[in-house]
């Protein structure tokens, strides 16, 4: 059986994103001023966030931070591994043995864990709803145990921010994303969840206002945003904010209510990586907006778990690891790792 690290009495139930590559600080010259200066086109401080034991290692005690921990992760760079794996249909492709380990291992070194192969086509025609079969065929033909298989799929597709004032393209992008969720269906090996993430803003009319966004699909008239949460098992709302008040206005927005109404886990996605407007993220900055620190983000955590603010029961999701919470970037951001990382500061937890 595993040994499962010590944590906190009741552990947290956040969720966070795994993108491919994130900021390392052992890389040589990576230091704190290329954290702050965040380029990913030109520097070398960016590389793959789960390919070695190190980086698994960290990403696992990062998940497992006392009284902060992990329980679902949306990690990306399986894709092409199990697209070719899939069409070939070769359950010895070599590749698929990282596949197979990193599964097992957030299994086991991670309590309760759900691992989501995280898809981000973000284009109209919704074209993830192509690579739920390869996630199906893996866990169906592929892997050895439950320990290697996936929990569920994840999709960042934000296209619909361009066509959220056509009712009819509305209605085929809908139509495309249940797609993802009748694909899962045809796992026949227990349940593949299917999670996707919305903008706070999505249900508002197309010039922003109060007023809804309503549309007629599947026989049902009602906001874009409730019928994206009758789809899939679970949401995220990207909230772009970083003070408590705003985040919760923000998820109310996003249909918190009727997430909860309807038994459907409801995350409020923070950002932590460099963007233009310091108002929507916690990355480090001097405008007035707050303290751009890990300790204020996870500040901002505990007040929405009041009941003072209405959304107690929203899940906070934190985009993303190493992107830049757990990055040992600066000393506002330590890492949270017991693994060895040389060249690395000794912020730990």
């Amino acid at each position: 059986m595993p040994q499962w690290p010590k944590a906190s009495a009741q552990r947290k139930q956040y969720s966070m994103y795994v993108w491919t590559t994130s900021f390392d600080v052992t890389i040589s010259g990576c230091d704190e001023e290329e954290f702050l200066r965040w380029d990913k086109d030109t520097s070398s401080c960016f590389t793959h966030s789960w390919d070695t034991p190190t980086r698994k290692q960290w990403l696992w005690d990062t998940c497992n931070r006392s009284g902060r921990e992990v329980s679902s992760i949306y990690m990306s760079g399986f894709k092409d591994i199990l697209e070719r794996a899939y069409i070939e249909g070769n359950c010895g492709d070599t590749a698929l043995q990282a596949v197979r380990d990193v599964l097992q291992q957030g299994h086991t070194n991670v309590q309760g864990l759900e691992i989501y192969a995280l898809f981000s086509a973000s284009n109209i025609d919704v074209s993830e709803r192509h690579f739920v079969p390869y996630v199906v065929w893996y866990n169906d033909n592929c892997a050895q145990n439950q320990s290697e298989k996936f929990d569920g799929v994840a999709v960042n597709n934000e296209a619909f921010a361009s066509i959220k004032c056509e009712d009819e393209e509305t209605v085929v992008y809908l139509s495309r994303l249940n797609e993802i969720a009748e694909a899962a269906k045809l796992q026949q090996s227990g349940i593949l969840k299917v999670h996707y993430s919305i903008g706070w803003h999505w249900g508002r009319n197309c010039d922003d206002t109060t007023q809804d966004n309503s549309v007629l699909w599947n026989g049902i008239f009602q906001k874009v945003t409730r019928h994206m949460i009758d789809i899939f098992d679970s949401v995220d709302a990207q909230v772009a904010f970083v003070t408590s008040t705003e985040i919760a206005n923000r998820a109310e927005i996003a249909d918190y209510e009727y997430a909860l109404q309807h038994g459907k886990p409801f995350y409020l996605t923070v950002y932590t990586n460099k963007v233009s407007a310091c108002t929507t993220s916690f990355f480090p900055s001097p405008c007035n907006w707050g303290d751009k620190t890990e300790a204020n983000m996870l500040a901002v955590f505990d007040e929405l778990e009041s009941p003072l603010l209405g959304v107690s029961q929203a899940i906070p999701c934190i985009h993303y690891f190493r992107g830049i919470y757990s990055s040992g970037g600066n000393p506002d951001w330590p890492l949270h790792t017991n693994a060895v990382i040389p060249g690395a500061r000794n912020n730990r937890y």
